[in-house]
């Protein structure tokens, strides 16, 4: 490319007339015609230059933002993985404690005497049966007001 450009603007044309009507009003202010057309294309080039730069950072940002995204909602997975493994670990150790004294068959009374160890043994099972009896009497008319409307509230019970 040369070191000059030029071009004609034409009247009749309403842009070529813009561009004129412009170029007479600012050329007084920046030294001419020629520097005024100089610094109105350096400010266009200095302008795409600074939106591809911020372009480039949007996209930057987008992407970040997105990795985050993804490993937060990994983590948010894993989260909510261990505390459904812990509820479920838990339900089944009640579920296993309850069910327990049920499932334990009587063992068969000997004609010696008991031993200090199976007496205690004996009285653990026969509290831990009077417990597990107590349980399964126990309704939800014993529970107070706050916690049965919180219950309720939690699994939508209508009651």
């Amino acid at each position: 490319m040369g070191n000059s450009v030029t071009f004609r603007l034409n009247p009749k044309h309403a842009e070529d007339r813009a561009i004129i009507e412009w170029l007479d009003a600012n050329a007084g202010t920046e030294g001419g015609q020629t520097a005024l057309v100089k610094a109105a294309l350096l400010s266009v080039i200095q302008e795409n230059n600074e939106s591809d730069y911020y372009q480039k950072m949007i996209k930057e940002v987008q992407v970040a933002i997105s990795k985050e995204n993804e490993v937060f909602a990994g983590t948010v997975k894993e989260v909510m993985q261990a505390m459904v493994n812990q509820l479920f670990a838990g339900s089944l150790a009640m579920m296993g404690q309850v069910q327990k004294p049920l499932q334990v068959e009587q063992p068969q009374q000997s004609l010696s005497p008991l031993s200090v160890s199976e007496a205690r043994c004996c009285r653990a099972e026969e509290n831990l049966n009077t417990e597990v009896r107590e349980l399964e009497a126990d309704n939800h008319n014993s529970m107070d007001m706050d916690t049965r409307s919180a219950l309720g509230s939690l699994f939508d019970d209508e009651d």
